[in-house]
């Protein structure tokens, strides 16, 4: 009986060992917590689980007494690996060190420690901190970027690649995308890309963006489509604030032969170099056999550039960098028109980075004609001072500013429902509610008709309201500033 007793007894115990060397404690995210390797080969298994945030969550640990180097892995719930210090990790004696990761939202992980060589005990230090990401790292998922308003974001943790996106307007537009490093100590990185993931313009590691540094990239977009930016640290463990604005620079004169716009001798003309790379391109009817050319060089701060063709594309005349039409000077070009009618001028900055005014004349300056009324660039929405992001331009239609009406209303604190069949938008706020159809100018404000300048309207595939209507319905002070084109709403 004896034997047998003792035999139970040694299965209990060896059952209990394993079990305690293979149990886990759950470790709370916060301060850091101090663990001992108590025995030679002993592992520290811990556990914790995801909140459902958006995040990254760092995993420092500190060496606070092992004589060797200590080793980690973090398992997901399948016991598939996902991050490690090995021996090559010379996480020694007195050494700390941090693992950033992007996990999965609502999960368990399992962590474990141990000494490298199997023979060492101490004390080791953990924490587990969750840093909520601000911008999301998926280009499905990229945040809108309003135009022409700066906004400051983060890289929040190491290897955090943050993806926005923006859309073009309906104008003949340069987009400069603006990338400001305000804090992180390391060059920032940034990729714009098209619908395709073709990659349109970047900054590497060689673009120098360092801390303080501002940097800009002009790109001539299609119209009403979206584009994708996505900024990260070179070194992929440097956090800190950066700032990134999109502006759209409206092209005063087309960059095509195709498209050149027309103009008449006898008349100057004062154009612009509107943004890096930009090239203008006119067409002209010749009536005399020898006509002369004249461009000034009104405020561009390089030298200017021109070139005569003719319709096969032979090269008649041309003004290039060795000319030194810089800024105040201005050269005359005599060009032999006798053997066709139809001729084109092609007109940049050589240096491809300035922008400016310049003044373009064939024959003589009998008449001036001043820069071009150009379309309205973007519209800003401000509500209580505070930037409305829309993923939909805002646009001016008969002099009434229509939004998109999620956006808005969700601003506004409403609750939105949208009824497919019918095509209406029913907004509810303090009791007040709203109603509006697409295509009508018509809205019921608590069963109540008003009479809407313009209707509401589907623009790519998003639902455009009259914003002074709807703010004002609301109880919203509304107000436009003209300089900036921005409407401000006051609650």
């Amino acid at each position: 009986m004896k034997k047998i007793f003792s035999l139970l007894l040694c299965l209990i115990l060896t059952f209990n060992f394993f079990v305690l060397a293979d149990a886990a404690t759950k470790i709370s995210f916060g301060e850091p917590q101090v663990y001992t390797i108590e025995n030679a080969g002993d592992k520290i298994n811990l556990n914790f689980s995801t909140t459902s945030n958006d995040a990254f969550y760092r995993i420092m640990v500190k060496n606070l007494s092992v004589n060797d180097n200590l080793c980690m892995s973090l398992t997901d719930k399948y016991d598939e690996e996902i991050s490690k210090y090995d021996y090559w990790a010379y996480l020694g004696k007195g050494v700390e060190k941090y693992v950033d990761l992007k996990l999965n939202k609502n999960e368990k992980f399992n962590l474990s420690f141990w000494a490298n060589g199997n023979k060492e005990c101490g004390n080791i230090k953990i924490s587990i901190s969750e840093i909520v990401d601000d911008v999301k790292d998926g280009k499905s998922e990229g945040k809108f970027v309003a135009l022409n308003q700066g906004n400051i974001h983060a890289i929040d943790a190491a290897n955090d690649t943050d993806a926005f996106k923006f859309n073009t307007t309906n104008n003949n537009s340069f987009y400069r995308v603006v990338l400001k490093n305000s804090s992180i100590n390391d060059n920032i990185c940034m990729s714009i890309t098209d619908k395709y993931d073709e990659e349109l313009g970047k900054y590497d590691y060689w673009s120098y963006l360092g801390k303080g540094v501002e940097k800009f990239i002009d790109l001539k977009l299609n119209p009403n489509e979206t584009y994708f930016v996505s900024v990260w640290a070179n070194g992929k463990e440097q956090t800190g604030n950066y700032e990134l604005t999109v502006k759209e620079l409206i092209d005063d004169v087309p960059d095509t032969k195709e498209l050149s716009d027309a103009i008449n001798s006898n008349t100057a003309y004062i154009r612009s170099i509107d943004a890096n790379n930009d090239v203008d391109f006119y067409t002209w009817t010749a009536d005399k056999a020898k006509l002369s050319v004249t461009l000034k060089n009104n405020s561009i701060n390089d030298n200017m550039c021109l070139i005569i063709y003719d319709i096969y594309n032979a090269e008649l005349a041309k003004f290039d960098y060795w000319s030194y039409l810089g800024k105040g000077s201005e050269k005359k070009i005599d060009v032999d028109t006798s053997i066709g009618s139809t001729y084109y001028i092609a007109v940049w900055a050589n240096g491809k980075y300035e922008t400016g005014d310049y003044k373009l004349c064939i024959g003589n300056e009998n008449t001036v004609v001043g820069k071009k009324a150009l379309p309205s660039s973007s519209i800003s929405v401000l509500i209580n001072n505070v930037p409305i992001q829309f993923d939909q331009p805002p646009i001016l239609e008969n002099g009434r500013t229509l939004v998109p009406l999620r956006a808005i209303f969700e601003a506004l604190g409403a609750d939105v429902q949208w009824e497919n069949n019918t095509k209406t938008v029913t907004a509810i706020k303090d009791g007040t509610q709203i109603s509006l159809q697409i295509g009508s100018t018509r809205m019921y404000v608590n069963g109540s008709t008003k009479t809407l300048d313009v209707p509401a309207k589907l623009i790519n595939s998003r639902t455009l309201v009259p914003v002074r209507a709807i703010s004002e319905a609301f109880g919203c002070k509304v107000d436009w500033i003209q300089d900036t084109r921005t409407v401000v709403i006051t609650q």
